[in-house]
């Protein structure tokens, strides 16, 4: 196996970027393992009582083509309500559940237990059989 190209950047934090992950010191890699777990641990609770849970794909609707390329910060934030579901490792699918009043599309996004994604596929399935947002399109 080849050795990872590394690349040292001063981020001004004990630690430095290697390739494509962060060292971080122990503590630092604990506590977030330790919020990984709440995570886990609330879904855990939440398909207790459900088989699956329905939220926003993203906190704003969409925005037009291109509106957001010089600011990775507010491109990165849209997929904030996503993250949840890739912490805990769960599957997730997200399915187009109307427009805004520029036309733009909104989703929404079904999301299940680990390792259940047949669940998920079915209530999105279910869900686009209902209705007929899928088949819709927005104005270019």
């Amino acid at each position: 196996m080849k050795p990872l190209a590394v690349k040292k950047v001063n981020t001004g934090l004990p630690g430095t970027l290697v390739g494509v992950g962060v060292r971080v010191g122990v503590g630092v890699a604990g506590k977030a393992q330790r919020v990984r777990t709440l995570i886990i641990r609330d879904f855990a609770r939440a398909y207790e009582r459900f088989d699956a849970l329905l939220s926003p794909t993203s906190p704003t609707v969409a925005f037009e083509l291109g509106a957001k390329s010089d600011n990775p910060l507010a491109m990165y934030l849209s997929d904030v309500l996503t993250l949840s579901a890739s912490l805990a490792g769960i599957a997730g699918v997200s399915v187009p559940c109307g427009f805004d009043g520029g036309g733009l599309p909104i989703g929404l996004q079904i999301i299940g237990p680990a390792f259940d994604e047949p669940t998920v596929l079915r209530a999105a399935d279910a869900y686009q059989r209902a209705t007929s947002w899928h088949t819709r399109r927005p104005p270019l």
